[in-house]
């Protein structure tokens, strides 16, 4: 499925809100979640949502301090399986 999202690259059909799995999350940080979970690149992410890519890492990092992650994998699988896992690393 991660491949299949990132090799169509098709962000207008991103959803605009991570699963509830993920709360505790600001909006613009679910925003960027979905992105990251339907494939999309900083660059991409920065345009599509008018911020700079400087933003969108301090988005993420924010991200992965709150959910106890630390990467980009990570964070896509678990929103992707709707945060039905404990820990992954």
């Amino acid at each position: 499925m991660l491949q299949q999202l990132s090799e169509s690259k098709d962000l207008s059909l991103a959803p605009h809100r991570a699963p509830a799995a993920l709360h505790g999350l600001t909006a613009r940080e679910s925003q960027i979640v979905a992105l990251i979970a339907a494939g999309a690149s900083n660059k991409e992410i920065a345009d599509r949502l008018a911020i700079t890519e400087r933003t969108v890492k301090a988005h993420l990092t924010n991200v992965f301090q709150k959910l106890g992650l630390s990467s980009r994998l990570h964070l896509a699988i678990r929103a992707l399986s709707g945060g039905n896992f404990t820990q992954l690393g």
